[in-house]
This record gives structure tokens, C-alpha cells and sequence, in this order.
């Protein structure tokens, strides 16, 4: 029987996301330290539609995050004047201030998830998931 790469791939991200997860128990970050981190580095703010594209998910998928993102105190949307469909999205103080506690916990799990392996293996590992996602991406969209 044949396994699919997705279903490996899509189990090791689930581990390392619930592995971040233990390492922020104060924070209900589950879902939300990648949207987080993006709404911090983004050089324009990002709408509903622009992190859907982003993360290649459903935008109502994304509203559902952001409803619970903004419930729980991280991130307040603005409509947009020039467009009232779309939403702004941005940090809240709370927001901002998990960025460098996010940033500890995924350093914290990178140093724990390379472990027993050298650098010539991981260079290795991410030039091969690099040219796997390049094979597809024509395919794909």
C-alpha cells in the first residue's frame, strides 16, 4: 500500500504545531501563531481575502479564525473605505505582545525537532521539500 506525502507532511505539521502549543500553554495560540506572525512582519495590512490566499484556505475558514482571534483579544478588524466587503486586519497590544513568546516557542521546538540531525541533513531536507513544492506549484494552481 501506498502512503500519500501529504499524509506525513500533513502529520508532522500537526505534531509540531501542537508541539509549539505545549511549549505556550498560557496562550491559545492553536491555530493562530502563523496569522500572528504574518500580521507582524506584513509591510500592508492583510484583508479576510488576502490571508486566505496567503495560507491557501477558505476564506471563511479565515473569518472563522479572525472571529476567534478577535474574541480572545489578539486582533480587531477596520472595514476598508475604499472597499466596505473587505476587513482590515490588525494586532491588538495583546497581538503584539505573544510575537516575541512565539518566536521563543518556535525556537524552543526547531532546537528540539532537529535534534540527532546535522546540518548537511536538514540543508537537505529543506532543498528537497523546496523542489517538490516547485514541482507542483504549476500543477496545483
Amino acid at each position: 500500500m501506498q502512503i500519500l506525502l501529504s499524509k506525513s507532511l500533513r502529520r508532522l505539521s500537526r505534531l509540531y504545531s501542537r508541539a509549539i502549543v505545549k511549549v505556550l500553554p498560557d496562550l491559545r495560540l492553536e491555530h493562530y501563531a502563523e496569522i500572528i506572525l504574518l500580521l507582524a512582519s506584513a509591510e500592508q495590512t492583510p484583508t479576510h481575502k488576502e490571508l486566505a490566499e496567503l495560507f491557501q484556505v477558505d476564506k471563511s475558514r479565515i473569518a472563522v479564525l479572525i472571529e476567534g482571534m478577535t474574541r480572545d483579544g489578539f486582533v480587531y478588524t477596520e472595514q476598508n473605505a475604499a472597499d466596505r466587503r473587505a476587513h482590515f486586519i490588525y494586532l491588538t497590544s495583546k497581538g503584539k505582545e505573544s510575537v516575541p513568546k512565539i518566536h521563543e516557542a518556535i525556537e524552543q521546538v526547531n532546537h528540539m525537532i532537529n535534534q540527532q540531525l546535522d546540518k548537511t541533513h536538514l540543508d537537505h531536507f529543506y532543498a528537497t521539500l523546496f523542489k517538490m513544492q516547485s514541482n507542483l506549484v504549476d500543477i496545483a494552481l
